[in-house]
């Protein structure tokens, strides 16, 4: 099929990042929540939370709507000491080679985790 010469409609250009709590004792839980807003359309779209280098969670999406919806992604833990040394990050990649088109990936801006 012929695809519109701006496909894909809206790629991933922000990816925005929540750590909840910002500040946790050790073995509380807390919550990386990852968000991409105006994405279209969600097919081959993944969004992989990272601490330092190492993939803590990463989920792909599914979908062909061309209007621009927001991808989210949350992952809960136990806080380790060890956290507080690695920043937390989230990269959205589409993968739309299937469809002619380049992989195109943001990465949000880091941030660090205080544990005590």
């Amino acid at each position: 099929p012929d695809l519109p010469s701006s496909f894909p409609a809206d790629p991933p250009k922000q990816v925005l990042l929540k750590l909840q709590p910002t500040r946790v004792a050790v073995g509380s839980p807390f919550t990386i929540e990852c968000r991409v807003p105006s994405v279209a359309p969600l097919e081959g779209l993944t969004v992989t939370l990272l601490r330092g280098s190492e993939v803590l969670h990463s989920q792909t999406f599914e979908g062909t709507a061309l209007s621009p919806q927001e991808a989210m992604v949350t992952y809960s833990a136990e806080a380790q000491l060890e956290d507080s040394s690695h920043n937390f990050s989230c990269q959205a990649k589409m993968d739309l080679r299937s469809r002619g088109v380049k992989v195109v990936d943001s990465v949000s801006d880091s941030q660090a985790l205080e544990v005590f």
